[in-house]
């Protein structure tokens, strides 16, 4: 006896099974991109966390272990260590960690969670009274948590000084430059620092309508540590003893992210 042949293949048939893998390879190309979209995004999120904190060292010796970013070969006449005074829970700002120097446009970028800012990780902003007492808004967060959110938004902030390095305009950014929340928050409040003849910056924000209208709630930045010309290290009395005043007030620690 022998085997019935199989029957012949038609191009209906052809095209059917055609079809079936067709989608079989685009539903596996759906799965495959959903999962590397998903991986994209965990990546983006969890990276920041990444990051290590540590306590940098005592303000008693704050000129020994601070202005040793990137920038601190930079000749931007303004490097140094700041006390922040009105706006809590952050600490310091130090100069030398920020980025993206311009020498051309006399602009840097300052990344909120990231080195050059020094937060108290346990402090929030409700805790500080009397002349430490918060000035402007701040969310009722610990520092830890306002930094570990700062990171996963990329949030920064691009600082650009007038020729004389005594005025600078602040632009803020989240997740990237073009983001149109950046450029609508950046076009509807215009935010300068001023510098004063004791070297104090202070910042005004400016509102609409018209840009013009100095708001009431402001902060100022305090010099702890400034850079000479020489490359040598000036210490600032008056804002080493706010800057410890204001740690024992937030509960004495203070932590740096990503060095």
């Amino acid at each position: 006896s022998h085997q019935s042949a199989a029957p012949p293949r038609t191009w209906g048939s052809f095209l059917a099974a055609l079809k079936v893998a067709s989608r079989s390879t685009a539903m596996g190309a759906s799965v495959l991109d959903a999962r590397i979209c998903l991986t994209v995004l965990v990546s983006f999120l969890c990276a920041p966390f990444m990051r290590r904190c540590s306590w940098p060292g005592s303000l008693d010796y704050v000129d020994a272990w601070a202005l040793h970013g990137p920038l601190n070969d930079a000749d931007i006449p303004p490097m140094g260590v700041y006390v922040f005074k009105g706006l809590n829970p952050a600490l310091l700002v130090d100069l030398s960690y920020a980025r993206s120097w311009s020498p051309r446009d006399r602009s840097l970028i300052i990344d909120v969670g990231g080195p050059a800012v020094i937060m108290m990780p346990d402090a929030v902003a409700s805790q500080f009274s009397g002349d430490l007492a918060s000035t402007t808004p701040s969310p009722e967060f610990k520092g830890k948590v306002i930094s570990q959110l700062a990171r996963v938004l990329r949030s920064s902030v691009k600082v650009t000084f007038n020729a004389n390095y005594t005025e600078a305009t602040l632009t803020h950014s989240l997740l990237n430059d073009w983001n149109p929340l950046s450029y609508l928050f950046n076009s509807l409040m215009k935010q300068e620092v001023h510098k004063g003849s004791n070297g104090v910056w202070k910042r005004a924000t400016y509102v609409p309508p018209s840009n013009l209208t100095a708001k009431s709630d402001t902060y100022a930045i305090v010099p702890v540590v400034t850079m000479r010309s020489d490359g040598g290290n000036k210490m600032h009395g008056d804002g080493l003893k706010l800057a410890k005043r204001k740690l024992a007030a937030g509960g004495g620690t203070l932590e740096q992210c990503g060095v």
